[in-house]
């Protein structure tokens, strides 16, 4: 038989423990970030193909396509502080209009301008005016431009990192 004087520290007990502790929405997000921000990743798009600098990564204004997924440092990104850096702490940048369907994406010195804003949403890159990562052409082709597009369903804007 439980005496009340045991079931009160029982629940006084449950109550300090971790269980009784759940995280809330904001916490899940930071958590979240910090998982994609430990180690650089490919980021692939459903036909298989990797975003990949395509050039030097350490120069501004380097232009980003699709390209086989390899090992190699130009496919390595990471989702940190709402911008997509690649390994060489470059950011991917709306090469103009953050509006502008059809703008390319390029790398750049990282800043806090909105044409490096980017958000994963749905499995779309959505950048700070709205449009989404998107592929132009065939998503299982190597080459491919990378653009900015009205968000859409379409399999070329669903990105993953691997």
């Amino acid at each position: 038989m439980i005496t009340r004087s045991l079931l009160v520290m029982s629940l006084a007990l449950f109550a300090h423990s971790s269980f009784a502790v759940l995280p809330d929405d904001d916490k899940l997000k930071v958590a979240r970030e910090h998982l994609l921000n430990k180690a650089s990743r490919n980021l692939v798009n459903t036909g298989g193909m990797c975003l990949d600098v395509s050039g030097d990564v350490n120069r501004a204004g380097t232009h980003v396509k699709t390209f086989n997924c390899n090992k190699a440092v130009n496919q390595k990104w990471k989702l940190k502080s709402g911008r997509l850096v690649n390994k060489a702490g470059k950011c991917l940048d709306v090469a103009g209009d953050v509006n502008r369907g059809g703008t390319i994406v390029q790398i750049w010195d990282c800043n806090n301008a909105p044409n490096q804003k980017w958000r994963l949403e749905k499995q779309r890159l959505v950048n700070g005016g709205g449009k989404c990562l998107d592929v132009s052409g065939d998503i299982k082709k190597s080459g491919n431009k990378v653009q900015i597009w009205d968000c859409n369903n379409a399999p070329n804007q669903k990105w993953s990192f691997r």
